[in-house]
């Protein structure tokens, strides 16, 4: 007997190794979540695993053999039919979406990622694909753009709305500012009769005591003019457009109207009014009438130094521009 012998143990771990890795690789294709499929020339089934076969409601002999297109919607059979043989030319697409008809009718949303695999004469030999089901997302990107749709449209609804509102409130702020010039109209007018008659009493003559209270009188009547023309001042406030006078005025001036106003209120009272100028100046430059209008206020009410102080700082920016006199 004549013969040879060889060693083929690398030959040997080599298909072992081999045996092993298909195992492996069959066992991730038959439990992998995601759908696999393999595709002739055609676009028919060669394979498919279980999740493919459950995504669908078939069995796997149920899919074997039929055009891929069977298994999708009239439009994506159309949209496959026309871009396989680009597929087949280009070698790999990713994330094509497509729609698919599942076993009891139902429609599932789609992506395929493929790639083509060549003989050994680099012939076209059958496709691979990855298919995900992502209905899911789909509907949920859609119940976003209705959400989206819907919130646009409740902007539309409330910015119309609060244009109607601006609108009332606008006319609202119309009739008011008309109603006080009218108002501020009607009382300023009896007022300047009121005013021509002490002038005409002043000129008839009278005695001492009459013309110190016709003077208190004139000059309440005028504190009263300028707080009605203040009323005209509304709608300047509303605008922000309003500013306080600037002009220079005695300090014993005010503290004397002001006293000669409240004297008998307060002697009534059994109190007593006394005046402390401190180191005011005397002269200062400022609001007088919204001046002499605060400290009337703050007569007739009991009020903290520390707020009287600050509403003077702000009515009364600094002393006057020229030397005591």
């Amino acid at each position: 007997m004549i013969g040879t012998v060889q060693d083929i143990t690398e030959h040997k771990l080599a298909e072992d190794l081999l045996a092993k890795n298909e195992k492996r690789y069959r066992e991730l294709y038959q439990n992998s979540p995601l759908g696999y499929q393999s595709l002739d020339a055609e676009g028919c089934f060669i394979e498919s695993n279980p999740s493919l076969c459950w995504m669908l409601g078939y069995e796997h002999n149920e899919m074997v053999g039929r055009w891929f297109g069977d298994f999708l919607t009239h439009v994506s059979a159309e949209k496959f039919k026309l871009n396989f043989p680009r597929f087949k030319a280009k070698g790999a697409v990713h994330a094509v979406p497509f729609d698919m008809v599942t076993k009891d009718g139902r429609i599932i949303s789609v992506e395929i990622d493929g790639r083509i695999s060549h003989d050994e004469q680099g012939n076209f030999k059958q496709t691979h694909c990855v298919i995900q089901d992502v209905s899911a997302r789909k509907q949920l990107e859609e119940e976003l753009d209705q959400q989206h749709q819907h919130l646009e449209e409740l902007v539309e609804e409330r910015t119309a709305q609060l244009a109607k509102a601006l609108e009332r409130a606008e006319a609202a702020s119309q009739a008011k500012s008309t109603f006080l010039a009218n108002m501020s109209h009607e009382i300023r007018t009896p007022m300047n009769a009121i005013v021509g008659l002490i002038h005409l009493m002043q000129q008839a003559g009278a005695t001492p005591e009459q013309t110190e209270r016709l003077d208190k009188i004139e000059a309440s009547a005028g504190h009263l003019l300028s707080i009605i023309n203040d009323i005209l001042d509304i709608s300047k406030i509303e605008a922000g457009k309003l500013t306080l006078e600037q002009s220079d005025f005695h300090l014993d001036a005010i503290f004397d109207h002001v006293q000669s106003l409240v004297k008998e209120q307060v002697r009534s009272r059994g109190l007593t009014l006394e005046i402390d100028r401190n180191e005011v100046p005397h002269w200062l430059r400022g609001d007088l009438t919204r001046l002499r209008q605060a400290l009337l206020n703050y007569v007739g009410k009991p009020i903290n130094l520390e707020n009287l102080l600050s509403t003077l700082a702000n009515w009364l920016p600094g002393p006057a521009k020229f030397p005591e006199h």
